[in-house]
């Protein structure tokens, strides 16, 4: 919605308005995502305009979007930020989150670890890796402790240290988490789950770009066979990892 802004201070300013903020940020928090795009490429004009919405409520809500977690809208306006390349908006959006996420829900909460998630992939994103790097080690490490180390989300972020790692020149030390997540994802999701094959192609990429060429062809071509039968030819993560193996058989 484009409302006048004395019509918005107007709105606010009222009595009732004043004695359901909660209810009434959240109602509004609750109707944003539904208008979402499924894809912000689909309508980025829409999806700015959400952005801005969201903006908007954000910073007369308090911490009524943190009870009893955080809201969904907070993360998927991170998300829009980081897909629509603002990588200093992100970065600040989700710092923002991160701060208050610790200190409504504590640093031990999932939504703070996702948070925290989100914070080093913004960095990543803006060529800061280090400071990618340091987070993500430390979510790993807390996500191991806390959920354990064959859940999802620690396999998840272990391969997100590893793509990290492989930026900055570290390919051994990505290669050592590759192979490991690679091995545990195929163990509890199976040869066929996207995550596996996700897993397998940046494995094969970190082999590459150590010399490995012969063994990153080997992963390549099992890759492509199995995104060829699962996903399709016209996919385009078959397409993509048909054209890498392309160029490496050309190397």
């Amino acid at each position: 919605m484009r409302v006048h802004r004395l019509v918005q201070h107007a709105v606010r300013d009222t009595p009732p308005a004043r004695a359901h903020r909660g209810p009434l940020v959240r109602a509004a928090a609750d109707a944003l995502p539904e208008a979402w795009p499924a894809e912000d490429h689909h309508d980025q004009a829409l999806a700015a305009a959400l952005r801005t919405n969201t903006t908007a409520l954000t910073s007369h809500a308090g911490d009524h979007l943190w009870h009893p977690d955080s809201h969904d809208l907070l993360g998927r306006a991170g998300t829009s930020l980081l897909d629509a390349g603002l990588h200093q908006a992100a970065t600040t959006h989700w710092q923002h989150l991160t701060a208050n996420a610790e200190r409504l829900l504590g640093p031990d909460h999932l939504d703070t670890l996702t948070t925290r998630t989100n914070l080093a992939a913004a960095h990543w994103q803006a060529g800061r890796i280090e400071e990618a790097i340091a987070i993500g080690e430390q979510v790993a490490a807390d996500e191991e402790r806390i959920l354990g180390e064959d859940h999802p989300e620690t396999l998840a972020s272990r391969a997100n240290l590893a793509t990290y790692y492989q930026e900055a020149g570290r390919i051994e030390e990505a290669i050592a988490i590759e192979e490991q997540v690679a091995a545990d994802r195929e163990r509890i999701l199976g040869h066929q789950h996207p995550d596996t094959l996700t897993t397998r192609a940046n494995l094969a990429t970190s082999y590459y770009a150590a010399g490995r060429i012969e063994e990153a062809i080997a992963i390549g071509e099992r890759v492509v066979a199995d995104r060829e039968r699962i996903l399709g030819h016209p996919h385009p993560d078959t397409l993509a990892a048909v054209e890498v193996l392309r160029r490496w058989r050309a190397a």
